[in-house]
This record gives C-alpha cells, sequence and structure tokens, in this order.
C-alpha cells in the first residue's frame, strides 16, 4: 500500500469521525457530550479564538481557489470534435442497448411463458388454472424499463462521466485527427 493512500484514508477516517462526533455532539441534549465549540469557549479567550477563526477563514478560500487552479491545469481540455464524437459514440451505445434490451423484452417474457406452459402440462396440479397473462405482462414491463434505464446510463456515462476526471472504464480509441488526449481521462493530480 503507497504511502499516500495511507495518508488519505487516514485523514479521511480521522476528518469524518471528528465531524461526526462534532454533529452528534450538537444535537444530543446530553450534558456530558461536548462540542469543540464548548471546549473552544470554555478554554480559549475570545479574541485568540475569534482571530484565529478569522485567520482560518482568511486563508481557507485561496486555498481552494489555488487547489482547483491546480487541477484544472492538470485536466487536460476537450476539443469540441472529441465532445462531438463522445456524444456520437453515446448515441451508438445508447442504441446497441436498446436493441440488446428489445431483445431481452422478448426472449424474458417469451421464456416465462415457456416455463409456465411446461408447469402447466408436466405438473398435474396446474389443471385448469388459466395461462397467467398478467404475469408475462409485468415481467415484460420490468425488462422493458431496465432496458430503457441502461440505454439512458449507457449515453449518460459516455457523454458525462467517460469526459470527466471521475474514475470509469476506458473509452475505445478515438477516431483518426481525434487527439486521444482530448478524450482520455484526467489522471488524478499531485497538488502539493
Amino acid at each position: 500500500m503507497k504511502k499516500r493512500t495511507i495518508w488519505r484514508t487516514v485523514f479521511l477516517v480521522l476528518t469524518a469521525a471528528a465531524v461526526g462526533m462534532e454533529l452528534w455532539g450538537a444535537a444530543d441534549t446530553d450534558p456530558d457530550t461536548v462540542t469543540w465549540t464548548e471546549l473552544i469557549t470554555a478554554w480559549v479567550p475570545q479574541t485568540v479564538a475569534i482571530g484565529a477563526a478569522t485567520l482560518l477563514g482568511s486563508w481557507l478560500v485561496p486555498h481552494f481557489v489555488h487547489a482547483y487552479q491546480q487541477r484544472r491545469r492538470a485536466t487536460p481540455a476537450i476539443t469540441d470534435r472529441a465532445r462531438q464524437w463522445l456524444r456520437a459514440d453515446g448515441k451508438n451505445r445508447a442504441w446497441r442497448t436498446i436493441l440488446q434490451g428489445i431483445g431481452a423484452v422478448i426472449l424474458v417474457p417469451a421464456s416465462d411463458a415457456g416455463v409456465q406452459v411446461v408447469q402447466h402440462e408436466l405438473l398435474g396440479m396446474f389443471r385448469g388454472q388459466p395461462f397467467d397473462v398478467r404475469r408475462t405482462a409485468i415481467t415484460a414491463g420490468v425488462a422493458a424499463a431496465s432496458a430503457a434505464l441502461m440505454a439512458y446510463e449507457a449515453y449518460i456515462h459516455r457523454t458525462k462521466v467517460d469526459p470527466s476526471p471521475a474514475p470509469s472504464a476506458a473509452p475505445p480509441a478515438p477516431p483518426p485527427g481525434v487527439s486521444p488526449a482530448g478524450v482520455a481521462m484526467a489522471a488524478t493530480p499531485t497538488i502539493s
């Protein structure tokens, strides 16, 4: 495990624990639960606390502005041509997903109907029971809704997630004339 990964994990766990405890303490009515605010007001003079809070606040804004500028510099800009290619590829993937979904919408209910017929014919206890059209329709509806959702997700993933710095499955190579840097995911920048 890398030192950076260990540091980041410990830092985030401690921060989450401290913030969680502060929120818990603020919401808890038990007088034995003490918050940072209570500790600071009890042990630190008001002028020192207000001065430190002012310094922290005035440092925090430029600190975040600088960090975001560093991240923007490390993220390659996506060209219009690459963006058009990603949209076209997203539509293509969504269309393929729709076609696959149509196949699922046909095959899943057909399989359900086949299972019902086999059950009906092979097992004597089902004699006299009508074929359950409602069950097959519900199965078809669920398959259709899943197919539509998958198509939408495929399009959004390709057009929004792939060009962003968010972790994602690697997209295929771009067509000739489109720079690979134009569509590549940004590497996580090292900000010091």
